[in-house]
């Protein structure tokens, strides 16, 4: 029987491996902002890591670009002029006007590359006139009249501002486009492992390559993870966007909607790429420890079930619509993705009988959904398919599938 090849029941215990930034970075550098199917996609969650001076943050992120075929350009953000980002107005000799143009090397070469990263350090110590320079950068890859490739990843550092003299300290509106990394001191015994060439490293793979990974897998990920994030924020609407009072507290990770749809994006890929660790660092830099505690706790208690459970019977719905919204979401997935050489009939079969289990329970509205992508699967005119599809069309009041697409 055909499955999603996607695990939901995620184990987030365990201490960090030496590994972990690096994988985390790795993870963050292939979350999709837009549909990875299109050629266009902006790839990568902006993070910034926090760590005190000359624990390797930059060198760390750097190991993870050699290891993915990205070019890396480092920009040392306290040291930019308004120019620097939006670009310097320079007479356009064609016709007598004015032009903006830009002038830092690094972006002239990751918009000519058409792909790279691109690394803000010192991004806590630039004035706050740049950072709001800035913004449009971090998400939509602005830098004045030039938009940088989609395929260029943006990551930022910065020192703790205990322990530097002078710190501006990210802006609120900065502080909520970025993912945010604590970066702790490595022990003697990992320092020691590094320089002497012991300590593990990340496999070499093309960025290329791990994109198509996500980009095939998407479409159920996404809905999986949509559908578990929605019925936690309709159930915890005080954590969907929330601005702490603390100053200090603004400056790092805090909820937001923008933070959500980061977070749904995030979890999706890291579960087609097996990266739960590090998805779950990243997740909580998003929103912050205490929505993100309240996600964790929220989703164990979901107790979701395999497909194959629910299309063998196994599982049956009962009367937790939270439950079952994610459940027919995730069986709504399967049904768009199953290729058309495995839509056999007996997998038909178990389909609409788990569709009359949900109407049964309640679920109609559910149920309608997923026969509408059911209605391009053959076999649907068979004797066995019927009996089952039948009293489904009788319950909705519509005799054809025609019907149950107006109803939806």
């Amino acid at each position: 029987m055909a499955s999603i090849d996607i695990k939901w029941t995620i184990d987030f215990g365990g201490d960090e491996s030496p590994m972990q930034l690096e994988r985390v970075i790795r993870t963050a550098f292939l979350v999709p902002q837009d549909d990875p199917k299109d050629s266009m996609c902006r790839w990568g969650l902006p993070i910034i890591m926090w760590g005190l001076p000359g624990i390797g943050k930059s060198s760390r992120a750097r190991e993870v670009a050699v290891s993915m075929k990205l070019p890396m350009e480092v920009v040392i953000a306290m040291q930019l002029e308004p120019p620097d980002v939006g670009g310097a107005i320079m007479e356009d000799k064609t016709d007598g006007g004015a032009k903006k143009v830009l002038v830092l090397s690094e972006i002239k070469r990751l918009r000519s590359n058409g792909f790279g990263v691109l690394f803000l350090d010192e991004l806590g110590l630039a004035p706050h006139s740049i950072q709001s320079a800035l913004q449009s950068a971090v998400l939509d890859r602005e830098f004045g009249d030039t938009t940088l490739p989609g395929q260029v990843r943006i990551i930022a550092a910065s020192n703790d501002s205990s322990s530097v003299a002078e710190s501006w300290g990210l802006t609120c509106p900065m502080a909520n486009r970025f993912c945010h990394i604590s970066v702790p001191v490595n022990t003697v015994a990992e320092w020691g492992d590094w320089m002497e060439g012991k300590a593990e490293k990340l496999q070499d793979a093309d960025f290329l390559d791990l994109q198509d990974l996500v980009a095939k897998r998407w479409d159920a990920a996404y809905a999986t993870s949509f559908a578990i994030v929605k019925s936690f924020l309709q159930k915890n609407t005080n954590v969907f966007h929330k601005i702490p009072k603390d100053d200090e507290a603004k400056r790092r990770a805090w909820p937001s909607g923008r933070g959500w749809t980061s977070f749904v994006r995030t979890q999706a890929a890291g579960a087609i790429l097996g990266e739960l660790e590090a998805t779950d660092t990243l997740l909580g830099g998003i929103v912050g420890e205490e929505a993100h505690a309240a996600y964790k706790q929220y989703k164990s208690q979901l107790d979701l079930p395999s497909i194959e459970d629910v299309l063998s019977g196994v599982w049956q719905p009962n009367l937790r619509l939270d439950q079952a919204y994610v459940v027919y979401t995730n069986l709504r997935a399967f049904v768009k993705g199953t290729p058309v050489q495995k839509q056999t009939a007996d997998l038909s079969v178990q389909v609409w009988r788990a569709l009359n289990a949900a109407a049964s329970k309640g679920y109609l509205d559910l149920a309608c959904l997923v026969m509408v992508d059911l209605s391009g699967w053959p076999h649907n005119n068979t004797d066995r398919v019927k009996e089952l599809s039948d009293p489904l069309y009788k319950r909705t009041g519509k005799s054809n599938m025609a019907g149950v697409m107006g109803r939806v």
